[in-house]
């Protein structure tokens, strides 16, 4: 079983949208940040969206 930190966690989603190029005006769904995660994963990378939302550095566009 891999063991990922929190941080790691988080620092691979950032990885994912500099990677694709998605800041600014560009936008992404959330759910394509959960992806690539083991499903042991799922649920913690989830609520590190919500702590990035939290800090400001992740945006929700309403739809």
């Amino acid at each position: 079983m891999d063991s990922w930190s929190d941080s790691e966690i988080k620092g691979k989603m950032l990885h994912k949208l500099a990677r694709f190029g998605k800041f600014e005006a560009s936008h992404t769904a959330i759910e394509h940040l959960q992806k690539g995660f083991p499903s042991h994963l799922s649920g913690r990378a989830k609520d590190r969206v919500t702590e990035l939302k939290k800090e400001g550095v992740l945006f929700c566009k309403s739809t």
